[in-house]
């Protein structure tokens, strides 16, 4: 499924979505699991956004930035959403200085938080490499014909 936050995070859907947050502050959006079954029930979503599928993309787009980035920087995350980036592997798939381009007005402090999010973005790349090939392997009909999981 392609995720096409640019098109989605106009004014009034981070609106929407950034009010929706602040007003789930008991929420930990960092780990929260938006992946078990009726997830979105917590949120009355649709008392902000006429549509489940732009609330769904967003949120899990936030969720993606929100671990890459230190805590806090809710300007940033909507300006990587703004600008069509949405996770860790796309940052970490561009130069820094490419990334540090999405910015006009930047200063040392903003830098610092764009390299460290870039060096999360990077580890996250590869741990979500490693666990791929992980999976491989352990699927391979060798791996399996030698019972190693007894």
């Amino acid at each position: 499924m392609r995720c096409d936050t640019g098109a989605l995070f106009d004014f009034e859907n981070e609106r929407k979505l950034f009010s929706l947050i602040s007003n789930h502050g008991d929420v930990d959006f960092y780990s929260y699991n938006l992946k078990k079954k009726d997830w979105e029930k917590a949120f009355n979503w649709n008392a902000y956004f006429d549509n489940f599928q732009t609330f769904r993309t967003l949120i899990y787009a936030y969720q993606r930035l929100l671990r890459v980035l230190p805590e806090g920087n809710q300007e940033i995350i909507a300006h990587l959403l703004r600008n069509n980036i949405h996770s860790a592997l796309q940052i970490s798939s561009m130069p820094f200085e490419r990334f540090c381009r999405l910015w006009v007005d930047m200063n040392e402090e903003t830098r610092e938080l764009l390299r460290t999010a870039y060096k999360n973005s990077l580890q996250r790349k590869s741990m979500t490499t490693l666990q791929y090939i992980n999976h491989l392997q352990k699927n391979e009909p060798h791996f399996k014909n030698a019972n190693f999981n007894k």
